[in-house]
């Protein structure tokens, strides 16, 4: 499958998302307030952690393999059935964590142990969130894009039939307990549908840990671990700062401004996840991927100059309308914000790369050093600019991060595959 074809086929999945997204959104805004945000983006944090750390961060592997192993059927399926006790062990272990350990949450996250509740919840909805993750993992890796868009389309419609109801009845409770919970709903669906595929069997799944297939993921645990800690840590981290120089509104105003980029570049990063991986996991000399990255440069990149265009020249009336005039405080925010997000995206392209190849030293470097810059330029900045300071550090900081990916991952396929 081309890249035109899947990316058009994703769309509807995208749109679908976006739009749940953005209901979701208009809902916190109405009923949460800025202030309300905070929480649900420190939340928000926690499950990504969770949900990474709890399947060992293999999902990335599984789907690299998974396509890689097409002609291999028993070892495709041992790596299935690996995958699937690596994310029981891992569900079970989390639960039994965020169950015991629900108050010290509380107290950390939200600064309020009166919340505890909400870490019980999140402990019955983690093992749903990882196995869910997992089992899309398989159906990217196969390439079956029908039954990936069918998935994603249940899973965005369960966020938004948990989420809405839940906020309706118990208000800021309600939108911490359904961000913790809606998967439950998603991976009933999605499980029914996965065994309709004819490639599909539930005892596929069933079966002994495969050690040599623990090796090969290790390197996707070791990249993805790195992302789900040091990107959600800092994000937690810069909340907190922001709430400590200036308030806990203010906070909230840059979380629903990450969140909203967050759902436009979903067209952009669902795209090259559901294309990209595999196709690269197959591709094996520098002209090949080479063409493949001129590919995605092609569609992807002008795409998202326009959608960020279009952004900021309607932001006030896209802000008022997305969320209300409570939130206009993020126009000033904005402009610096897309320009960072521009240039994520060109970066997102060759990065993916290093997923796709397992350059597992330069990833985790990258991401790490990404990451410090982002909350150090922050810190830096606000002093001078303000509360607008955080979105030049986003923005700069995703310039510097699209340098580095140019000049060593360019280096690296050279020295690997231009043989």
């Amino acid at each position: 499958m081309g890249f035109a074809k899947a990316a058009i086929l994703n769309g509807f999945a995208v749109a679908v998302r976006l739009l749940c997204l953005l209901g979701i959104n208009k809902v916190l805004a109405i009923t949460v307030g800025p202030s309300g945000y905070l929480l649900v983006g420190q939340l928000q944090n926690v499950l990504q952690i969770a949900s990474v750390i709890g399947s060992f961060a293999i999902n990335t592997g599984v789907t690299k393999y998974t396509s890689e192993y097409d002609n291999d059927l028993l070892k495709q399926q041992a790596l299935w059935k690996t995958s699937v006790n690596l994310s029981v062990i891992g569900g079970i272990s989390s639960s039994v964590i965020f169950w015991v350990a629900a108050e010290e949450f509380a107290n950390w996250i939200f600064d309020d142990g009166a919340l505890s509740i909400v870490f019980r919840w999140v402990a019955i909805g983690v093992p749903f969130f990882i196995l869910n993750n997992m089992l899309l993992s398989i159906v990217n890796g196969k390439r079956d894009i029908n039954n990936y868009v069918a998935a994603h389309v249940w899973t965005s419609i369960s966020s938004v039939i948990v989420t809405c109801f839940l906020v309706y009845r118990y208000g800021v409770l309600g939108s911490l307990i359904g961000l913790a919970t809606y998967q439950i709903l998603a991976v009933l669906v999605n499980g029914y549908l996965l065994t309709k595929r004819s490639w599909f069997r539930v005892e596929h799944l069933i079966g002994r840990i495969d050690r040599s297939i623990i090796r090969e993921l290790f390197g996707f645990t070791v990249m993805a671990s790195v992302t789900a800690l040091v990107i959600p840590i800092t994000h937690i981290a810069i909340r907190n700062y922001l709430t400590e120089i200036f308030t806990s509104s203010d906070a909230g105003y840059w979380e629903a401004m990450w969140r909203l980029s967050s759902a436009y570049l979903l067209i952009f990063s669902s795209s090259l996840a559901v294309y990209y991986v595999p196709q690269l996991a197959r591709l094996h000399t520098y002209s090949d991927i080479y063409r493949e990255v001129k590919r995605g440069y092609v569609f992807i990149f002008p795409a998202a100059c326009v959608v960020c265009l279009f952004i900021y020249l309607f932001r006030i009336d896209l802000i008022s309308n997305l969320f209300s005039v409570e939130f206009l405080k993020i126009v000033d925010l904005l402009p610096w914000q897309l320009v960072g997000d521009v240039l994520r995206v060109a970066s997102w392209i060759l990065s993916f790369i290093m997923l796709a190849k397992a350059m597992v030293a330069l990833y985790v470097s990258t991401e790490i050093l990404n990451s410090i810059l982002f909350y150090g330029l922050t810190v830096f900045l606000c002093d001078y600019l303000g509360l607008q300071g955080v979105a030049v550090a986003h923005a700069v900081s995703c310039f510097v991060y699209f340098l580095v990916m140019v000049v060593f991952v360019r280096k690296h396929l050279k020295k690997e595959y231009n043989k």
